[in-house]
């Protein structure tokens, strides 16, 4: 949850620097308030105030305007009307106003290294957008720094030419999480939720974001999906596979004899599903799958193995062939001599 956010309302005049759908940092909404104060005063011109709000742990605290005539920074803008705020007792005055100085203060000590700050306003482009489904991910500034610090460390190249391949492998982590928690969410026996599907989804991703070694796991799998090579390669892959092609002969040739069309259908579906939760969970470990012979030996070949086993040892199944299941263990064990 982001501790701290401004957001511009969308009345009155329209300013190009501002995208009204935004929820900016105060850092950043203060140098977009500078930028407005300098072009108005270049163009000799008054212009009307702005509504803004100012969101502190996820409430929304203020709603006011920001004065382009006026010299005060917003921080100080606001800090002057919530000590005037009528409704609220001194003691919560002086709560909120603290509050709000010290994220502003995290926030101006990260925001001086220059990546991160980029980081940190792409993300909020990014993955804070309502384009994003099924709702945007907003992360606290220091869950942030833990998240661009793991990654930073795999750059390679140009971090700026590199952004958003970043940017892609964190919705990929993000959907795949959220595609996790959903799965959980189908199977409970109880449906009665009070709101919507999505509102409860919401609560579950953001309680499965809050825990620690749930974030450390995002991590993890943010970078090792960078460094790896996508999961589309899996579907290039496993139709020309040696292994896969001789499984699917014993399934549709033997198996499908004994057991019918509908199961060997059935077990060949689940075994593609297979090779896509394998290869996230590899990537949750921090595991990258940088190359083609990688995705054969720790994705392909152990899930044959395992539906090898599974066809071959079914009561009334042929247990004779064993072909299948030696040539797969022989390219992990080629791997592991590798490596």
């Amino acid at each position: 949850m982001r501790e701290l956010m401004i957001r511009f309302g969308d009345d009155g005049e329209v300013y190009r620097e501002i995208d009204e759908k935004r929820s900016y940092f105060l850092n950043e909404a203060e140098k977009i308030a500078e930028s407005i104060r300098v072009r108005l005063k270049n163009e000799k011109r008054v212009a009307s105030p702005k509504e803004f709000e100012c969101w502190v742990e996820g409430t929304r605290l203020i709603i006011t305007h920001v004065r382009f005539d006026n010299e005060q920074s917003l921080e100080e803008q606001l800090i002057n009307t919530m000590l005037k705020h009528e409704h609220w007792e001194e003691g919560l005055r002086h709560k909120y106003v603290n509050l709000l100085k010290d994220y502003a203060a995290k926030e101006r000590e990260l925001f001086v290294h220059k990546e991160f700050k980029a980081f940190a306003i792409r993300f909020d482009q990014y993955m804070g957008s309502q384009k994003i489904e099924p709702f945007p991910l907003l992360l606290g500034i220091e869950p942030l720094k833990k998240l661009f610090d793991n990654i930073f460390l795999h750059v390679s190249t140009g971090f700026y030419s590199e952004l958003e391949e970043i940017m892609r492998s964190i919705n990929k982590a993000y959907q795949t999480i959220v595609n996790h928690v959903n799965e959980e969410l189908l199977q409970l026996e109880d449906k009665d939720y009070d709101g919507s599907f999505v509102d409860f989804l919401k609560v579950r991703v953001n309680t499965w974001f809050g825990n620690e070694e749930n974030f450390h796991r995002f991590k993890k799998y943010v970078s090792a999906y960078y460094q790896s090579v996508t999961e589309t390669q899996i579907k290039a892959l496993y139709p020309k596979f040696e292994t896969y092609q001789r499984l699917q002969y014993l399934l549709f040739t033997d198996y499908i004899k004994k057991f019918g069309y509908d199961d060997a259908y059935r077990l060949n579906n689940e075994l593609t599903q297979a090779f896509y939760k394998k290869y996230d969970d590899i990537l949750f470990e921090g595991f990258a799958i940088g190359t083609d012979d990688l995705v054969e030996s720790l994705v392909l070949s152990p899930i044959i193995v395992s539906y090898h086993e599974k066809i071959t040892k079914k009561p009334g199944a042929d247990n004779d062939n064993k072909e299948v299941s030696d040539d797969a263990e022989s390219v992990e064990a080629k791997e592991v001599a590798v490596q």
